[in-house]
């Protein structure tokens, strides 16, 4: 009898290990997908590159995501802008924030009277859309923008610096080609 019953409460202890481990499984997955859910609707968002503005880093048909909680902007970020009044962002790399001058100067790019490095440009001079501009004074929130491509990108020597609150996201140092199997690495 002791046996029997001994062997009852083995098995109702068993079963209740069962359940509680299958509970635990359950609150996992919800919690994971709770958190997916979380991350792609309010922290992350995917952009395809559509154009060759930003080649050498970023091709054509190329997915990135970007981080909308980014944090503090500095120069070499890879940025998502908005603008106003278009239905489309653009992609492109943060050239100086906040109060600097911007200079170009015989096709190289000057922040704070010092010429920038720029790897990803991949020697390419940087050219003014309009010969008449060639400096530009930022203020206080105000970001100054390049595509990597200077020969093709339309961006803030054209359009102006753009107002942080524009900035819609920061981009992560990867990208996925559209077959999702070529990772691109950004010069920092």
């Amino acid at each position: 009898m002791v046996k029997i019953r001994d062997n009852l409460v083995e098995e109702k202890n068993r079963e209740i290990r069962s359940n509680q481990r299958f509970s635990l499984f359950a609150v996992v997955v919800i919690c994971v997908l709770a958190f997916i859910f979380y991350l792609s609707n309010f922290v992350l968002i995917k952009i395809y590159v559509s154009g060759p503005s930003m080649e050498k880093t970023l091709y054509n048909g190329d997915i990135v995501l970007a981080n909308t909680s980014y944090g503090k902007l500095k120069t070499g970020d890879v940025v998502i802008i908005e603008k106003p009044g278009e239905d489309y962002l653009i992609i492109k790399r943060v050239i100086a924030v906040d109060k600097c001058t911007v200079e170009i100067i015989d096709g190289n790019v000057y922040v704070d009277g010092e010429k920038l490095v720029e790897p990803y440009v991949d020697g390419a001079y940087t050219m003014p859309y309009y010969p008449q501009k060639t400096k530009w004074e930022l203020k206080d929130g105000e970001v100054f923008y390049l595509g990597d491509n200077r020969s093709v990108s339309a961006d803030s020597r054209q359009n102006g610096p753009c107002d942080k609150s524009m900035i819609m996201g920061k981009v992560f140092d990867f990208s996925l080609n559209r077959d999702g199997v070529l990772f691109a690495y950004f010069n920092r």
